[in-house]
């Protein structure tokens, strides 16, 4: 039987589509040749959130839901652990040039990691009260200076908070009525 498409992810370096299945593997395509170059297991016991290449450090970034974070090294084929958020993950973006993986957590804490894993931003926004099973949306700028947080809040209306690189609050919408959780 095969499995739903959960995440697709692109490495122009390689010429290469990753493709995360709802069966918690990566399934790794050469699109110049048409052929498979590998399918591994997701050593993940949650959903998985988010699925992003690093093509700077050859690698896939997969987050999940419980706030592990890990790196599938694409030469090697193996998962390597690089963080485990406590309190899970709602949403998770990596930047548009590939520098910064940004995580929202369960708790309101929005932490930036660099592609040494440290640590640049920790920034509480607080947990707030939103809707079973509804999660925040983010959206980069092409230059990457700057991203849009759509976020819900309990009344199920919306709001879009935008940020610069760096996590300072730059703009906060009023809330809003009858948008999507899509963003661009």
């Amino acid at each position: 039987a095969s499995a739903g498409i959960q995440f697709v992810a692109s490495d122009g370096l390689r010429n290469a589509v990753f493709v995360a299945l709802q069966d918690k593997r990566i399934v790794g395509f050469d699109e110049k040749n048409k052929k498979e170059l590998f399918a591994v297991d997701i050593p993940c016991s949650s959903d998985i959130l988010g699925m992003h290449c690093m093509p700077e450090l050859d690698s896939i970034v997969i987050t999940c839901t419980d706030g592990t974070l890990l790196l599938l090294n694409m030469d090697e084929q193996s998962f390597e652990p690089v963080g485990d958020l406590e309190g899970g993950i709602l949403c998770s973006s990596v930047s548009p040039d590939g520098e910064l993986l940004l995580c929202l957590t369960a708790t309101g804490t929005m932490i930036v990691f660099n592609s040494e894993w440290d640590v640049l931003v920790e920034k509480e926004l607080g947990a707030g009260e939103r809707p079973a099973g509804d999660r925040p949306t983010v959206a980069w700028c092409a230059d990457g200076l700057k991203f849009a947080l759509l976020d819900t809040r309990a009344s199920g209306k919306r709001f879009v908070s935008v940020f610069d690189r760096n996590c300072v609050l730059e703009a906060k919408s009023e809330d809003f009525e009858g948008v999507g959780s899509g963003l661009a």
